[in-house]
């Protein structure tokens, strides 16, 4: 090998070497993120139900009850971080592997079937469904999400170290 084409192997190896890290590094570093953004939408997708929630619990009279959601996601997720982040929001996430569901067929106006959900307890629970992350940056990500009745997306932005919806659109109603 020359001189001349020994240095461009040396080069080349050094940017795969550069490049696989940062590859490596991304992927590390993806899971709180996509995580983060993902307790973001969900705050934003039941903020109906955490705003009950609140509103019951500031009068204390009654006190709210804590619901659990069975979310399904093909992108790997941190239980740990999502429960922190929706702690003071009344939401138990639980995986949707640990869930079951019991579906009734009939006719419920524009539903042929009903699918009521269940914690891994028995008790009953919501369900959201997470179709996609894409985080252009570690900074903002796109998060769609499905429920019974329609599909939203939403743009999550961090600012400092708080992750909040930004903007959002329905996707699809029934």
């Amino acid at each position: 090998m020359s001189g001349r084409s020994g240095q461009f192997a040396i080069l080349a190896a050094l940017v795969a070497l550069v490049a696989g890290g940062v590859s490596l590094s991304e992927e590390v570093d993806r899971k709180p993120v996509v995580s983060e953004a993902v307790a973001a939408a969900i705050k934003a997708d039941l903020a109906w139900y955490i705003e009950g929630a609140t509103d019951q619990a500031a009068t204390g009279k009654v006190a709210p009850e804590v619901a659990n959601l069975c979310l399904a996601s093909d992108q790997p997720l941190d239980y740990d971080l999502l429960a922190d982040r929706l702690a003071g929001a009344f939401l138990h996430v639980v995986p949707v592997a640990d869930c079951t569901s019991k579906t009734v067929e009939g006719d419920f106006g524009m539903f042929s079937a009903m699918t009521t959900w269940f914690d891994g307890s028995g008790k009953e629970a919501g369900h959201l469904t997470v179709q996609a992350v894409n985080c252009s940056t570690a900074r903002r990500c796109i998060v769609d999400t499905a429920s019974i009745g329609a599909g939203m997306r939403y743009q999550v932005d961090r600012v400092g170290d708080v992750w909040a919806v930004t903007n959002s659109e329905m996707r699809w109603v029934v």
